[in-house]
Parts: C-alpha cells; structure tokens; sequence
C-alpha cells in the first residue's frame, strides 16, 4: 500500500506541477528525487502532413491577414500557413506562376491582368476582404491640420515644391510614398493624381511604417499611408474634397458614412480549383468572428454600406 501511494504521489506531481523541477522527498531517510523535464506533457502532437496554404501580397493587408490565420489555427491544425507580405502587383504575378495559394491585393485586378488568367486557362475567384482609408500625414510640427484634394494632386505631382508659410517651415517639402509594386500606389495614382506620375522627388518605400517612421524623422515630410496601420506619432490631415469649403477629419464614422473619400477594397483572390483547400479559411473570414477581426484591426468590414453599397470605381 505504501508504494502505491508513493507512485500517486509522483504520477500526480509530474502530472500538475509546471515544467520547472520539482524536489521529493518521499520519507525523511530517503534520497531527493529530481523529477525530469518532460515539456511533452504540454504539447500537442502536431499534424504530420498538414496542409500548406502560402498567402503573398499587399502589406496593407498583412497585419489583419496575419491576425486571422492565428485565430483561425485556434481551432485547427490541418494547416500550415506561410505569410509574405510582397506587395499586390507582385503576388498577382506570383498566383499566375502557381507560387502562391491565395494572394491580397489593396487595388482591384484591371482587364488586362484577369485576362492573362483567362488566356491561360485559369479561373480566379475575387473576394472582398474589407475596406480601408489613406491618411495624408505630415510631420506633428507642421503647423497645417488641413489640405484640398487639389492640393495634395500638386504636391505629389511635384506642381508645388515648397510649404507655405503658415505651416511654420520654410523647407522644400519632401515626399514619401509607396514602391511600384504596392496597390497602394497604383490606387493613389489612378484616383487621387489621376494618372499623372508621381513626382521624381518622391522617395518609395516598402510599408507604411517605413513612411510614418520618415514623416516622424522629417519636419518638411509629408507622406500617405493605411488608415488602419495609422500611429499617431505623425499627424493625418484633414481632407477638403469640395475646393476648401469643408474638411473632414479623418475618423472611423467618415469613413463608413462615405464623407472622407480617400477609401479603397481591399481584396483577396485565388484560384477556383483551390476552393476545397481554402474553403475553411475563407468561411472563417467571412464569419461573423472574422467581420469582427476586420473591423477590430481598424478596417472597414465587408457587410459595410461602404463596400456592399459602392462599386469598386466610385470608391475614390
């Protein structure tokens, strides 16, 4: 009877006790005891062949897409995911070579592209993820707090080179702004500079951290980045889209309500013969708790009037 009540003692001790070592003492003659790590306990078995599913594209979407696929694998195991925040036009390229699963894209495909789909016989599913603002952002010791659309055209275009006095400075402005291979870049191009090029002066970077990081650095700065990535060490300005008569801020509720109109889709495209393999993931996002992911990360979810309401064209 008493080893029996020994080996309780130590099974339940190895059992309930955490992963640091534990001392025994079984009587007061008896040797210690140094009960071994053994971290199995915790672990769960993973899935020998799980199911990988590689994601690319837009860093704008990055930050919600990876938040998702963690609290999508709460629940399962079947999938191995793998993350690359390329950049839209790149990973559009990628799911046309077979190299990604799934990609995201911050600007809608043009004709041409679902064409070189459709020529080499491949059919893609569309799925709006979300919505999402751009801040126009200056420097906290810019003295502006306000801009027209006209004006943001001008200075970004490389029309108008210097701030004005008001502003406090009286340096030539520098502009930061988005690489060539960002949707981001091609949206602010095609609906905000109505595709008249960006001006030579104008530095790209990677993300929009990379660009609220030199905004931040830059007293002369100005830049435009994701509303949803947006910190408020630099200083979004609010926008005139009727020549000056009025400003908007940039808030959730003007966004949503369609007064602030720097807003685009956000998407997610894969190929239809994938469909089985993604289905889980993709009625995951579509799910009431992956709405709520979307709109907790500060986008703007599908079921919005904004989205639903708004084709892909007027949103500008």
């Amino acid at each position: 009877m008493k080893k029996l009540l020994v080996l309780f003692s130590v099974v339940f001790m190895v059992s309930c006790d955490t992963l640091s070592p534990t001392s025994l003492s079984l009587t007061g003659k008896e040797p210690v005891v140094q009960l071994p790590l053994i971290p199995e306990i915790r672990q769960e078995y993973p899935i020998k062949n799980p199911d990988k599913i590689t994601i690319k594209g837009s860093t704008t979407i990055a930050p919600v897409m990876e938040k998702l696929i963690w609290e999508f694998e709460k629940n399962t195991k079947n999938y191995a995911f793998h993350l690359e925040p390329s950049g839209s036009l790149s990973a559009i390229e990628a799911l046309k070579a077979n190299e990604a699963d799934m990609i995201m894209t911050s600007i809608s495909m043009n004709e041409h592209q679902k064409f070189d789909f459709h020529t080499n016989n491949l059919d893609i599913v569309e799925l709006y993820l979300g919505g999402d603002a751009l801040a126009i952002i200056v420097n906290v010791n810019n003295k502006a707090r306000g801009m027209t659309r006209e004006l943001v055209k001008e200075i970004f275009t490389g029309n108008r080179s210097e701030w004005e006095v008001t502003t406090g400075l009286d340096k030539k402005i520098h502009l930061f702004g988005r690489d060539s291979t960002a949707g981001t870049a091609q949206y602010f191009k095609e609906h905000i500079l109505d595709n008249e090029p960006f001006a030579k002066t104008m530095i790209p970077l990677k993300n929009s951290k990379a660009i609220m990081d030199s905004v931040r650095r830059y007293r002369n700065a100005i830049g435009f980045v994701s509303f949803a990535q947006l910190n408020y060490a630099v200083e979004p300005l609010d926008i005139s889209f009727d020549q000056g008569q009025t400003f908007v801020k940039l808030r959730n509720e003007q966004v949503e309500n369609f007064q602030y109109k720097f807003v685009r889709p956000l998407y997610l495209y894969y190929k239809a013969e994938t469909y089985h393999k993604l289905k889980p993931f993709i009625d995951f996002i579509k799910s009431e708790k992956g709405k709520d992911i979307i709109c907790d990360q500060g986008y703007i979810p599908v079921s919005s009037s904004l989205i639903s309401g708004k084709l892909p064209n007027e949103i500008q």
